[in-house]
């Protein structure tokens, strides 16, 4: 009945499932089956393997209409610190704090310094603009995405142990947020 020894028809009525006919998948023996609980809606070909075998390939598709989902893009946006944290810290170390020092209010001291402390990171360190759509990963967070921007930017440059390093690095990470 079927290519191979196995009598599927009580597993078949048990489970509610169906057997596609598969055709013939090497020389005149069907190997494979196909079973499914839509076969209204499955189709199933033999076609010639393009690697060199004697078997053949099974194509199997589905007649169902592709669900189409409109994309949610959301920008974020990322301090990109990499180089800029030094530069920072020399800024820190440069700014003149008489402003917070010289207040007599707390209140108004801490605001003052707060102010500073904001004016100096928007001024050395950039921000880098990361799309994350609905159809991302949870785990995919903007910092993800952005190491791995950098990571292919830098196989692109032939830089592969730079690169394999930080594929460690985002692995890590992507583990961390699982």
């Amino acid at each position: 009945m079927f290519g191979s020894r196995l009598d599927m028809s009580e597993f078949l009525n048990d489970t509610g499932l169906f057997l596609i006919d598969t055709g013939v998948a090497r020389g005149r023996r069907a190997l494979d089956l196909l079973i499914t609980n839509c076969p209204d809606i499955i189709t199933c070909t033999v076609a010639k393997s393009c690697l060199s075998t004697d078997h053949s390939a099974l194509i199997v598709n589905s007649a169902l209409p592709v669900a189409v989902q409109h994309k949610i893009r959301n920008v974020v946006t990322i301090p990109d610190i990499r180089h800029h944290i030094i530069r920072l810290a020399m800024a820190f170390r440069e700014q003149d704090w008489s402003c917070v020092t010289a207040e007599n209010d707390i209140n108004i001291a801490y605001s003052t310094f707060v102010d500073q402390i904001k004016f100096l990171i928007t001024t050395y360190i950039p921000m880098k603009r990361i799309t994350v759509t609905n159809n991302t990963p949870s785990y995919i967070t903007p910092l993800v995405k952005s190491l791995l921007r950098r990571r292919n930017e830098l196989m692109r440059r032939g830089k592969v142990a730079d690169a394999t390093e930080l594929s460690g690095k985002i692995g890590k990470i992507i583990i961390k947020y699982r």
